[in-house]
């Protein structure tokens, strides 16, 4: 994120798809919430017909003052899910910087399900990741920025 040279980025999975207006939307949502800062998600779509999700998850557009705000993905989250820690943290500490982009719409995101993704192939580890995220969000305090604040 900063390295970012525009302060809103995608945040986009190796193999999955934006929609076309995509975007557009995002762009259009960020620019009538005045470019505040936040985690602007979208509904989903996945490729193997299970219903279209519309919650706030990784298909997600941020700014880099949210990563500034929250800290950003927490490092503790190594062992995976680092973005339902991030929102986790952010639904608990942070919920308006949670915007949702054209949720009445039709989804914007498209995901591949498949067995050798992330997260299909951490199943054995969801124990740990979701005590994990769980006590992050706990335990969340904003980031100490000193100079770079």
């Amino acid at each position: 994120m900063a390295l970012a040279t525009y302060p809103l980025v995608m945040m986009l999975g190796a193999d999955d798809q934006l929609k076309p207006d995509c975007l557009e939307l995002v762009a259009r949502t960020y620019e009538a919430n005045n470019q505040a800062d936040g985690y602007y998600w979208m509904g989903v779509e996945y490729n193997d017909g299970r219903p279209d999700q519309f919650l706030p998850c990784g298909a997600a557009a941020v700014t880099q003052g949210l990563w500034r705000v929250s800290g950003g993905f927490p490092p503790q989250t190594s062992t995976g899910a680092a973005d339902a820690a991030l929102i986790s943290l952010l639904s608990v500490h942070l919920p308006a910087m949670l915007v949702g982009v054209a949720v009445d719409h039709k989804p914007l995101y498209w995901y591949r399900v498949h067995g050798d993704s992330d997260t299909a192939s951490l199943g054995t580890w969801q124990g740990v990741i979701l005590s994990t995220r769980n006590l992050v969000t706990e335990l969340w305090q904003p980031p100490a920025w000193g100079r770079y604040g």
